[in-house]
């Protein structure tokens, strides 16, 4: 199989980290990299060359996390006349050190007062853009952050840089509403803005057509042809034969329908027939579909059974077990949608693409989230058991890439060990040792309100809906009201419960747009009330069901665009170079016991 662009989750914090310190605005100034250095040329220096290095030396020592010297040194600059340029960099780099002294709103009011950018020197201008992504981003205004990001392309002189920003600038604009996508794009002047914006509309608005949006690409490419999405894009061959790619005849679904897994197994199958009928009605020629029960026969006799019988197309199996066993074999002859994930150290055969409910893509996209958030030293809070661990495995990796960092990690082995596992990573048993200790002391009783730790600014958390119940109160009562607290889509049963989730008001997690978005209220509705009572247990799995029909359908064309995400009720669905569908889920808040998305 061809392999594809690789749709990277992360932000783009990791490239902004490692970009270089600011180059000199005159040539004749001999510049190193290291702060000290910078202060050295500045001690040597005279007017505005003496500013100059003073402002790198600042923004160096910001680099480096080295906050108390970068307010020292800036604080020099401040106490010598400026040039308007450097007026200009003394307020982008005050608005940097706000931001990591955590003080979003003071660096948005010194960030206001910056005027004309696109007027100062090119070196300055990266360094507006790079805390401009960074600040709007903290502040939860990602229009803006993808703004200030398509603005960076244009300073960035690096191809694997450039690339790396434009996958995250694509990314990011996915996650736009296509109303906000609409509205920015009537009030840009900007053709490398309006290029970005028109191709994101355009994006949305035809996801799921095919003939359509091979039309729209070919038409945006004629009018932006030196665009840097252009990269995006299928070449014109394949573009041209898009158009003409037909969906298949014949579907197979090899699902559990009895046994151990018969619900889960029931509810993707639902949600696959209640999609395909609703949809039947638009289709030219409707396929047959053929249902193959695998609790009943061997998976790899079921499946050339199905192939046999003339499938074009498979969907399945469901359980892990069998997904291995049916990659092992490395005779996959159709295109196969298998609804589980293989074991890492076993490599997908041709023909076979893995498609599923994934907690790790989950804990991917929210360890981004925090890290935006502006949370960057962490308390990990998780059960003691192998199925949390790998999660958790896979939150620090995303997490330390992106320069967070783990300050602790807490599990806890049962219900009756959280409160003590808390209380311990919080420092709280120190804390009343150290009051004991002086009651003891004084031998008298002394009034001591016990203190947590101070070197967190952020708690992820992995629990069940009734763990979390739990934890979230004993947290607030060990004073930890100001820190925000993130998990994966697990910490959400999927069913609305305003009076059971109460205390779960403040918590960040991320979740399909099927359980999420107002969009889908309406197919909710019918979905609980058509299955109630296993909707209510395997809601996402019929989300599952409902896109893996929506992806039978449009195979060709998601094989064709890959770059293209299809609009499914799991996520915007990508396929990425590992054979995977990466699904891009939606943020959300509890808000009085309900989860909120936030936009």
């Amino acid at each position: 199989m061809r392999q594809y662009l690789l749709l990277t989750i992360t932000t783009l914090f990791v490239f902004l980290a490692g970009c270089a310190s600011l180059s000199s605005q005159q040539n004749t100034l001999q510049i190193s990299n290291t702060a000290e250095n910078y202060l050295q040329q500045a001690a040597n220096a005279q007017g505005d060359d003496k500013a100059i290095y003073q402002l790198m030396a600042t923004n160096q020592l910001l680099d480096d996390r080295n906050l108390n010297d970068a307010e020292q040194v800036l604080s020099r600059v401040q106490q010598q006349p400026l040039n308007p340029t450097n007026v200009q960099q003394k307020l982008i780099i005050e608005a940097k050190l706000a931001l990591q002294q955590k003080q979003s709103q003071k660096a948005v009011t010194i960030f206001q007062q910056i005027k004309s950018p696109a007027a100062l020197p090119e070196n300055i201008q990266q360094l507006y853009y790079q805390t401009a992504v960074t600040l709007y981003s903290h502040t939860n205004r990602l229009a803006d952050s993808v703004i200030a990001q398509i603005h960076l392309t244009q300073l960035t002189s690096d191809a694997d840089d450039a690339n790396e920003i434009t996958q995250n600038i694509w990314h990011n604009l996915q996650r736009l509403p296509l109303q906000q996508l609409q509205t920015l794009s009537k009030y840009q002047s900007s053709d490398l803005v309006n290029g970005w914006l028109q191709l994101a509309i355009i994006a949305k608005q035809y996801a799921n057509q095919t003939k359509n949006l091979a039309t729209q690409l070919m038409q945006w490419q004629q009018k932006y042809p030196s665009h840097p999405a252009i990269s995006l894009l299928p070449n014109a061959d394949t573009l041209n034969s898009m158009s003409q790619t037909q969906a298949p005849q014949q579907i197979a679904l090899l699902l559990p329908l009895h046994g151990p897994f018969a619900s889960m197994g029931t509810a993707v199958r639902d949600g696959f027939m209640m999609n395909f009928y609703n949809n039947a009605k638009y289709l030219q020629n409707t396929p047959t579909i053929k249902v193959y029960d695998t609790s009943k026969d061997d998976i790899l006799t079921l499946y050339q059974q199905a192939v046999d019988d003339g499938a074009q197309f498979v969907i399945g199996p469901l359980t892990k077990d069998n997904v291995n066993r049916l990659a092992g074999q490395n005779k996959i002859t159709v295109p196969t949608l298998v609804l589980n994930y293989l074991d890492t150290n076993q490599s997908p055969p041709d023909n076979l693409i893995q498609f599923g409910l994934s907690p790790m893509q989950s804990a991917q996209q929210i360890a981004a989230f925090a890290w935006a958030h502006g949370s960057d030293q962490l308390l990990t809070l998780s059960a003691q058991s192998d199925w949390a661990t790998q999660i958790l495995q896979t939150f620090n990796d995303s997490y330390r890439q992106l320069g967070g960092n783990i300050a602790i990690a807490t599990q806890f082995t049962d219900d009756q060990s959280i409160k003590s596992s808390i209380s311990s990573a919080l420092n709280i048993d120190q804390s009343n040792q150290r009051a004991q200790s002086l009651q003891d002391l004084f031998g008298e009783p002394i009034k001591a309100i016990p203190r947590r730790r101070q070197d967190i600014n952020g708690i992820f958390l992995i629990a069940t809906p009734a763990q979390a119940r739990q934890i979230i109160p004993l947290l607030k009562f060990y004073y930890t009201e100001n820190l925000p607290i993130f998990s994966i889509s697990n910490v959400y049963s999927g069913a609305p419960s305003p009076r059971n989730d109460h205390d779960l008001n403040g918590i960040y997690f991320n979740d399909i747009p099927l359980l999420l978005s107002d969009n889908y209220s309406t197919l909710r509705n019918k979905l609980a009330s058509l299955w109630a009572s296993n909707y209510q247990t395997n809601n996402r799995l019929y989300g599952l069901g409902l896109d893996a029909d929506t992806l039978s359908m449009l195979w060709p064309r998601f094989i064709a665009a890959p770059n293209f995400p299809i609009q499914g009720v799991t996520g915007n669905l990508y396929l990425n170079q590992n054979q995977q569908i990466y699904r891009q889920l939606l943020d959300a808040e509890f808000q009085q016991g309900l989860p909120q998305e936030i936009e």
